[in-house]
């Protein structure tokens, strides 16, 4: 089984990540969002944009948005998903998008308890749209993060 190894400094892009490398997951040149594009590959036995497919993006959009938040932290931690709550609200159909958002005051507690413990948690929103604006999932995953040893 290949063992893949990521960067302990530096530069991370979750894009990097074989799973996300095998699903196709991909950054738009114009929203710098990160995006699905339309296949069948992703469709359930509706003919909508599976659930799984919708999660999927919506965690790497999510480690995407603490990269971007905290690219100081890079290399020197774990980060690791410890729950998702995720509602699915509408179908959808060809490319999908994931937007990310997080409460301030999370990020400020986070970079206190990190600096001060070597950990925290940090809570980032997600919402997976498609190209005609539907929402499919709003969900919010919590991230446990850890300085390495």
């Amino acid at each position: 089984m290949p063992t893949h190894h990521f960067p302990t400094g530096g530069h991370m892009d979750v894009l990097d990540i074989p799973f996300n490398h095998f699903l196709g997951i991909h950054r738009s040149e114009v929203t710098r969002l990160l995006e699905l594009e339309d296949s069948p590959s992703y469709l359930n036995h509706l003919g909508t944009v599976q659930a799984a497919a919708q999660l999927a993006l919506a965690e790497a959009a999510t480690g995407d948005r603490l990269i971007q938040l905290f690219p100081e932290l890079v290399g020197l931690v774990i980060p690791v998903v410890r729950k998702v709550e995720a509602k699915f609200k509408n179908p959808l159909q060809g490319k999908i998008t994931a937007r990310t958002s997080t409460k301030e005051s999370e990020v400020e507690e986070f970079r206190r308890s990190i600096s001060v413990k070597g950990r925290g948690f940090i809570t980032v929103h997600a919402e997976v749209v498609d190209a005609a604006g539907a929402v499919g999932l709003s969900s919010s995953f919590d991230w446990f993060v850890q300085k390495r040893t």
